[in-house]
C-alpha cells in the first residue's frame, strides 16, 4: 500500500503578519498551529505527520507544539525551503512514496478534499498535483502533492531562489520535464475565492469562519463555506 506523509511548513517569522502561526483565533489558548496539526491528523490518507521548521531560536516554541501533539519535527533552512523539505525526507520519509505539503498558513483546507485528491493523485500515477494549477477550488481548500522522487529531481535542479522556497514553481516554469495531475471537476467550485491567512483583512475572516465551522459536522464543512461566498 503507498503511503504519504505530510511536511508541515511553518515559522514564527513572517514579514506580512508576525508570529501568524501562534495566533489564537478562538478565545481559548488554542494558537493556530495547534489546530491545524490537529485539523490535518483527521485527514485519513495521511499516515504521518512531521513539522519542518528553521532553526531559529524563535522557532523552538514550535517544535514544542510538535512535541506536546505527538508528532515528529525536523528543523532546518528559514530561507531554503526546497532543503528543509528535502532533510525531513531523508529523516522521516524512507517508508513513504507521497509528499504532502502542507503550510500552516492555510487553516481552512478540508480534510474530506484533501483525502479525496490523495487518493486520485495516486491513482493517476502523475508526478505532482498542485491547487494552484487546477483553479477550481478555492485557494486554501487543499494542499500541493508530490511524488517523493520529484521533490529530489527538483533538489537537483532547481538552483533559484525563488525555486527553492516555492517548489512548485520550478516545475511550472519547466512543465516539459514533468506530469500534472489537474481537477478536471469538483462540488466546490469557486476559483476566485481566498482562504489564505497572509494579512490582518485575513485573519477577521478567518477568525470567523473557524468559529462558524467549530459547529458544522467536517463533511459539510466544504459546501458551507461555497454557499455562504455566494449568497
Amino acid at each position: 500500500m503507498k503511503k504519504t506523509i505530510a511536511i508541515i511548513l511553518a515559522r514564527t517569522g513572517s514579514s506580512r503578519l508576525k508570529n501568524k502561526t501562534l495566533w489564537k483565533p478562538f478565545n481559548n489558548n488554542l494558537t493556530l498551529i495547534n489546530f491545524f496539526i490537529n485539523r490535518l491528523k483527521k485527514c485519513k490518507k495521511i499516515d504521518k505527520i512531521v513539522l519542518a521548521t528553521t532553526k531559529k531560536r524563535k522557532d523552538k516554541v514550535l517544535t514544542k507544539i510538535a512535541k506536546k501533539l505527538k508528532i515528529d519535527f525536523y528543523t532546518g533552512s528559514e530561507d531554503d525551503v526546497l532543503l528543509r523539505v528535502v532533510k525531513t525526507l531523508n529523516k522521516y520519509g524512507e517508508d513513504f512514496e507521497y509528499v504532502l505539503r502542507a503550510n500552516a498558513d492555510c487553516p481552512l483546507f478540508m480534510p474530506t478534499i484533501q483525502d479525496r485528491h490523495i487518493k486520485n493523485f495516486i491513482r493517476s500515477d502523475k508526478d505532482l498535483f498542485s491547487p494552484f494549477s487546477s483553479c477550481i477550488e478555492p485557494f486554501g481548500f487543499s494542499f500541493c502533492l508530490f511524488k517523493k522522487n520529484i521533490i529530489y529531481k527538483i533538489d537537483t535542479m532547481a538552483k533559484k531562489k525563488i525555486y527553492r522556497e516555492h517548489i512548485e514553481n520550478f516545475c511550472f516554469d519547466n512543465k516539459d520535464k514533468f506530469s500534472f495531475f489537474n481537477l478536471k471537476k469538483s462540488k466546490y467550485v469557486s476559483p476566485k475565492l481566498k482562504l489564505t491567512l497572509d494579512n490582518y483583512y485575513d485573519q477577521i475572516k478567518i477568525r470567523f469562519l473557524l468559529r462558524k465551522l467549530k459547529k458544522i459536522p467536517l463533511t459539510k464543512q466544504p459546501s458551507w463555506i461555497i454557499k455562504f461566498f455566494s449568497n
